[in-house]
């Protein structure tokens, strides 16, 4: 909404532009107006003003001062004091009663700061930072969250994973290759195949949940260190990742440590970081 004083001053700008020589609509152009606001001004009053600036609107239908004390006095009655308008509302119509919709429950409640916390319970309290600490020997600090720690181990397989699988009894001449180890932890994609075309879906999260859970925790370990390598696999998952997504590259080469720890296991060798 353009004030008189800056209208006027628009309107002798773009007719001393005019006179000039110029356009009216790229002088209008320059001044972010349109031709035809332009020239709806010049065809109007001199002392014309914008009347919606003059326009208050009240809908028929508010609500008087006695019917929003009611409505108050109802939402904060010991029968509804306790309920949000979502449930006051078909409770007064099991009563027969009607008071207002349940927007304006809401509207006139928000607007006298009695929406939240409506039940009998202690509110919430502002949580401070907790008291840093910063450990200079060992053991001074535990966690009991190993996922984020740096690893001194490579491949993404430590004590716990190793121990994991030893403790599953797993055997590796139950299994014909690594593809069907990572598939009896649930690490390949659900398949529909017909008619000669091939459909991957999500994994199938089949077989040990917890060592599956562990795989993929020490395969998001690996990743946060790939950018920071050369070696063949770091530059593989940061391929993997660039075409499929951060998630999916993490269970890809969860899938890829179950195949590595099969051939160990199978072959009762040694692991050995890649090149």
């Amino acid at each position: 909404m353009t004030a008189l004083e800056e209208r006027n001053t628009m309107i002798g700008s773009i007719g001393e532009a005019t006179l000039a020589g110029a356009r009216q609509a790229p002088a209008c152009k320059v001044l972010g107006l349109s031709a035809r606001t332009v020239q709806r001004w010049q065809s109007a009053e001199s002392d014309a003003v914008d009347g919606r600036s003059l326009r208050q609107y009240e809908p028929p239908h508010k609500l008087s001062a006695d019917e929003r004390a009611e409505l108050l006095a109802v939402a904060n009655s010991a029968e509804f004091g306790h309920l949000p308008p979502s449930q006051i509302i078909p409770r007064l119509a099991d009563q027969q009663r009607y008071i207002a919709s349940e927007s304006t429950f809401y509207r006139v409640l928000k607007a006298e700061k009695q929406l939240a916390h409506r039940r009998s319970e202690r509110p919430t309290h502002a949580r401070s930072k907790p008291r840093a600490v910063c450990a200079d020997a060992p053991n001074q600090l535990f966690s009991w969250d190993i996922t984020y720690l740096p690893a001194t181990i490579r491949g993404g397989v430590g004590p716990m994973i190793a121990t994991a699988v030893i403790a599953a009894a797993v055997s590796a001449t139950e299994f014909a290759n690594g593809r069907q180890f990572a598939a009896w932890l649930g690490l390949t994609p659900r398949q529909h195949s017909s008619g000669g075309r091939q459909r991957l879906f999500e994994i199938a999260k089949r077989g040990n949940g917890y060592l599956r859970m562990l795989l993929v925790h020490g395969a998001r370990s690996v990743f946060q260190q790939a950018a920071k390598r050369s070696d063949a696999l770091s530059r593989w998952i940061l391929d993997v990742q660039e075409r499929r997504g951060t998630n999916i590259a993490v269970v890809a080469l969860a899938n890829k440590i179950a195949r590595t720890i099969w051939l160990l296991l199978a072959r009762e060798r040694e692991y050995q970081p890649p090149v």
